[in-house]
């Protein structure tokens, strides 16, 4: 996983949001970490995210 993959899934979060009118949005590390993929795991290191 890189940091490119946690842009595209903020960018996503991001769109969706706009689409359903949200004027904020809350987004939880590990929330988008499990999202991405890989969390939790034996190698859950969050550095890029």
């Amino acid at each position: 996983m890189t940091a490119d993959d946690f842009r595209g899934e903020l960018a996503a979060l991001f769109e969706a949001a706009s689409k359903a009118g949200c004027g904020t949005i809350v987004v939880r590390s590990g929330d988008l970490h499990r999202a991405v993929g890989g969390y939790p795991g034996t190698n859950h290191w969050m550095s890029m995210c």
